[in-house]
């Protein structure tokens, strides 16, 4: 979302923009993995307003008997960024990044960002498609992701580098430990222990 966003109205043009029997197939492909992680979700609806014409989504929420509609001005921050990203990635461009999409999610769904990612490219059968993320997520870099597939950016003095893996921490990757383990030690500041809080 754009910070002069907040509501997700770029986000809700371009489903809008998108043709009705394609986007009611996305949306279903928004609801499964919704459902999925974000706890008391039941269903997802794009709706325009009568008067204004304005688009919404409107989702239930809640527990049965308790459910109720509610829009995206209602959703929580990370329930809207993760709307934000699954639907991006059904967009038809070749590249996509993903910036910190860590942000205000429960980490337990953030360690699933990875599969959900997989999963939905697989299901579009764009698994040629590229997605660059930006993390210092732990939960989400404890998965067994492809070291070759990790660009680490250590900080200097007067700048960052980036670099992949060393032959060693691919070694240390295969043998079971996860990026998280092996490369996110590595791109601490290197002063951050002279603070005195380790």
């Amino acid at each position: 979302m754009l910070d002069d966003d907040p509501f997700g109205q770029g986000l809700l043009e371009r489903i809008a923009a998108c043709p009705e029997k394609n986007r009611a197939t996305k949306l279903k492909r928004l609801q499964a993995a919704l459902s999925a992680v974000v706890p008391t979700f039941q269903t997802l609806r794009f709706e325009r307003d009568a008067e204004t014409g304005a688009a919404h989504l409107e989702a239930v929420f809640g527990q049965q008997g308790a459910a109720q509609w509610q829009n995206e001005q209602q959703f929580s921050d990370g329930t809207l960024r993760l709307i934000g990203m699954l639907w991006s990635l059904q967009q038809e461009a070749s590249l996509l990044l993903l910036e910190e999409p860590e942000l205000s999610l429960n980490e337990a769904v953030v360690a699933l960002i990875p599969l959900m990612i997989d999963r939905l490219l697989r299901e579009q059968k764009a698994s040629s498609r590229q997605v660059l993320i930006t993390t210092h997520s732990e939960a989400l870099l404890d998965n067994p992701l492809d070291g070759r597939s990790i660009i680490l950016l250590e900080t200097g003095a007067e700048s960052s580098q980036a670099r992949t893996a060393t032959d060693q921490e691919l070694q240390l990757m295969d043998a079971g430990l996860s990026p998280a383990a092996v490369l996110l030690p590595k791109a601490q500041p290197a002063g951050l222990k002279a603070l005195g809080f380790s």
